[in-house]
């Protein structure tokens, strides 16, 4: 699973995704393999059982993913793992994710059932305020990922995260910023108030460069942003400063008559990096670079993206729903602040 968000989904069980196999006499734990790489699980819900985001009984792998506000009726409130006898091969590994406010009766962020052995390992992850702990259960320590770098913010991985740059208990500001991503087919927008590192939190730049690993983070930007790598699914440039988005900013859209000469669309950024035009109801609208052409009567769609530099992030916006009529297309404003463009 590359480059997916799974967001409000519920569940007995494994809210987001449940990732089992069935033992049938040898079982082979591989006949159950999940690879999340930049995924973001936000506020899936386990009604009555374990894993609010995910349940494994199998071979679990997670890099660059984001996990917030997922709950689960019993324990792991993002992951759940189960390594027990009937699964006893079961392993699990986390690297460079986040997990925020997650919460479960035990294990808010992780929680393994099962021998340390066939656990759950973790390194250059970031875990802050999941309730009422971090990690629950048997899991393995972070020996295998260089030095740990995990950082938690309470004392309840101090047996899992055992490594010498595993930071426990630390005060780790955060901020709020909202994550937008526009829907295929201009059906709507995703969006919710992502909680990211703040000014000061000791995640930023805290892997040396020479044990970064990962060159890009969850939104596809160069890892190490700064003189290092960050701790966590996101990198924060130092260049700009923490969390720093742009504007894009679309000119009104002229009255035109459908079938006539096509007409130009402007955009400013924030940024003052060029910006590209789209359309997400081709059949009714066309862009060639930046000239729209109205084709039938309907709904137009039309998407300004900006991609972003090394020190800027990307963003998107949508000019919002135009009426093509018979004979007319009607104009209007947008702008809007956003984040990870298509």
């Amino acid at each position: 699973m590359y480059d997916s968000w799974l967001a409000n989904n519920r569940a007995a069980g494994g809210g987001g995704i449940s990732s089992v196999y069935i033992i049938n006499g040898a079982g082979d734990p591989l006949a159950s393999a999940l690879h999340s790489y930049s995924t973001i699980f936000y506020n899936n819900q386990a009604l009555a059982g374990r894993g609010g985001a995910l349940y494994s009984n199998g071979y679990l792998n997670v890099e660059n993913s984001f996990f917030q506000g997922n709950r689960a009726a019993q324990n792991g409130g993002a992951i759940a793992k189960d390594s027990s006898t009937n699964y006893p091969t079961s392993a699990g590994a986390v690297r460079y994710s986040a997990f925020v406010s997650n919460h479960a009766t035990a294990g808010g962020a992780l929680y393994n059932v099962g021998t340390s052995g066939t656990a759950i390992a973790s390194g250059n992850s970031l875990y802050m305020g999941n309730t009422p702990d971090t990690c629950g259960g048997t899991l393995l320590t972070s020996t295998g990922y260089a030095n740990g770098y995990n950082l938690t913010s309470d004392g309840s991985c101090l047996t899992a995260f055992t490594q010498s740059a595993d930071l426990h208990a630390q005060p780790l500001p955060n901020m709020a910023q909202t994550y937008r991503h526009a829907l295929p087919n201009g059906i709507g927008v995703f969006e919710f108030s992502m909680l990211r590192p703040g000014t000061g939190n000791p995640a930023i730049n805290a892997i040396p460069q020479i044990h970064c690993g990962l060159t890009l983070d969850l939104f596809g930007r160069p890892r190490p942003g700064g003189s290092a790598c960050d701790a966590g699914a996101i990198e924060m440039d130092a260049r700009i400063g923490v969390g720093q988005e742009q504007i894009i900013a679309i000119a009104p859209v002229p009255d035109t008559v459908v079938g006539n000469v096509p007409f130009t669309l402007t955009a400013n950024t924030s940024s003052g990096l060029p910006v590209s035009f789209s359309s997400s109801t081709p059949t009714v609208c066309t862009v060639t670079e930046s000239t729209v052409t109205p084709v039938k009567t309907g709904t137009c769609t039309l998407l300004a993206t900006q991609a972003g530099d090394a020190g800027v992030h990307s963003q998107s916006v949508l000019s919002g729903n135009r009426q093509t009529k018979p004979r007319r297309l009607k104009g209007g404003n947008a702008t809007g602040i956003v984040m990870n463009a298509q």
